[in-house]
């Protein structure tokens, strides 16, 4: 009940922001039809959707769906399966209603509802999140076809990257370790360091976070500094950081996480003003507590 609440209010907030043009009798009069049409797509009433929808209007039907599809994908961008061939529909209708702006000097036709791109990113949406579930259940029984995926002929790698990283953080500590096994013993070929950056955070394996951190650095590597300030033991974070000042591509890099981390943990803070009083990178230190303002200037 609460949801549909949200939903609904969520809803005729866009709409007040999407119609202006309409004027106020035509909003107004919208109101009904939108709170039916919420509900129906909610309690994912398909047959209400199909008959009622497609018999309005122009006028009321792309601003319609136009709104109740926004509010969908932003609270609820998984489709119902009873959903997709309703969405499959939408998505391959071209909108009447248009506009025209200009653009750098040129005079640019658009719709005004761009419904149908909104249809297809739930829909794009939704093949993503089977495509990481699938992965992830491939990943629990070892059957994730790596050689396929991780190959430089692979046009689709990088979004299939993703996907893995994704499911790799659904794994328990024993699969992620089976699943770093299965890679040391053949050769794939990874783009960038994000899949071994996933497998060493969650294991919150030290040997493994050596290994990434001894690799050149991308920003993979840098996001994985931020994540273990943000959520990994503090005493283990800064004792991580401080073995990382050894590499002089990370030193700037090491202080930065640590800076990251003082705001929660003291110690981290008391580290960095005696790094900056009589440690060897003691520049580096004072910018990077002035750059995240744990010291006056």
């Amino acid at each position: 009940m609460t949801r549909n609440l949200l939903y609904i209010g969520c809803a005729f907030a866009l709409l007040t922001l999407s119609t202006l043009a309409w004027g106020k009798k035509t909003f107004d009069d919208s109101l009904p039809l939108l709170n039916r049409a919420s509900q129906a797509l909610v309690n994912h009433n398909l047959s209400w959707l199909q008959y009622h929808i497609p018999i309005l209007p122009a006028k009321k039907r792309e601003p319609l769906l136009y709104v109740l599809l926004s509010q969908y994908y932003q609270l609820d961008p998984k489709p119902a399966k009873a959903l997709i061939p309703w969405l499959q529909t939408i998505a391959k209708e071209r909108p009447t209603l248009s506009e025209t702006t200009l653009i750098d000097g040129y005079q640019v036709v658009r719709p005004r509802y761009d419904y149908p791109a909104l249809a297809r990113a739930i829909l794009n949406h939704w093949r993503i999140v089977k495509r990481r579930q699938q992965y992830a259940n491939q990943l629990r029984e070892g059957t994730l076809p790596w050689q396929q995926i991780f190959s430089k002929d692979n046009p689709a790698l990088f979004s299939e990257q993703q996907n893995v990283v994704y499911a790799l953080s659904q794994l328990d500590p024993k699969q992620l370790r089976r699943s770093w096994q299965k890679i040391t013993e053949h050769h794939y070929y990874f783009p960038d360091n994000s899949v071994l950056a996933a497998i060493a955070y969650h294991l919150k394996d030290e040997k493994l976070l050596a290994l990434l951190f001894a690799r050149p650095v991308d920003q993979y590597s840098v996001d994985t500094l931020h994540a273990i300030a943000a959520h990994y033991d503090p005493q283990q974070a800064l004792s991580i950081f401080k073995k990382l000042l050894d590499n002089k591509h990370l030193i700037f890099y090491s202080f930065d996480a640590m800076a990251l981390l003082a705001k929660r943990y003291p110690k981290a803070r008391l580290y960095l003003l005696q790094q900056k009083e009589k440690g060897p990178y003691h520049q580096q230190a004072l910018n990077v507590l002035h750059l995240h303002k744990l010291i006056q200037i």
